[in-house]
């Protein structure tokens, strides 16, 4: 299996939860968003480098990121200008092909479900895949979905987990769009609002509770 790209978008705006400041560095459990993405992609074995992009939007960030060291990884400066323009800028700058781009508001992902996407991403052989959750799953979590999408007669929600090619979205090739429906709850908690946070800190509580060994277990 061949390995890909790895890249964390950090440089938004937040504008939905601007009020507790910079989105990537907002604490969970006493740790940033951004470290539980980190860490996800660190475990990764189909995941060969990882980038981070940023923002002037994001100095705080920023500045946090050049203080860590457990994770190996590349600042890549954005312009800010709206996600896929700072995407396409961060692959064509980094030089990117096969890209597993992800949001830094994920804190339960792990490696081993990063490398499913990578897997399916190569199975499938589309120039682009989008993972998806059931929108039933996100409503019983009390969450609210941003997004919803009719795939096959079912009504589902983007995770921001995705693979594309990069010298596709570069170029503005049209992408052929392939999508991978998971049941997994880890995709489907992303933090948007100050009622997400409550929800994740309250599913992560039980966790820690119920295991010593892993933050979060499936459901």
């Amino acid at each position: 299996m061949h390995k890909i790209d790895g890249l964390i978008m950090a440089g938004g705006r937040s504008l939905r939860i601007k009020e507790l400041g910079e989105k990537p560095i907002i604490r969970l459990n006493g740790r940033p968003l951004i470290d539980y993405v980190l860490k996800a992609m660190s475990e990764s074995k189909l995941i060969k480098s990882i980038h981070v992009t940023v923002s002037s939007h994001t100095k705080n960030t920023t500045d946090y990121l050049k203080r860590v060291k457990k994770y190996h990884f590349q600042i890549v400066q954005t312009p800010g200008a709206g996600y896929i323009e700072d995407l396409r800028y961060a692959i064509n700058l980094s030089g990117m092909s096969d890209v597993l781009v992800c949001p830094a508001d994920i804190p339960f992902l792990r490696g081993k479900l990063l490398d499913l996407v990578v897997e399916e991403f190569f199975r499938v052989g589309k120039s682009s895949l989008v993972t998806v959750v059931p929108l039933e799953m996100v409503q019983s979590l009390g969450l609210e979905p941003t997004t919803i999408m009719k795939i096959d007669e079912l009504d589902m929600v983007p995770t921001g987990v995705n693979v594309v090619k990069g010298e596709k979205l570069v170029t503005g090739a049209t992408l052929d769009e392939g999508y991978f429906k998971v049941n997994r709850k880890e995709f489907a908690i992303n933090i948007n609002s100050r009622r997400d946070l409550k929800i994740a800190e309250k599913i992560l509580k039980k966790s820690l509770k119920n295991s010593t060994h892993k933050i979060y277990e499936p459901c």
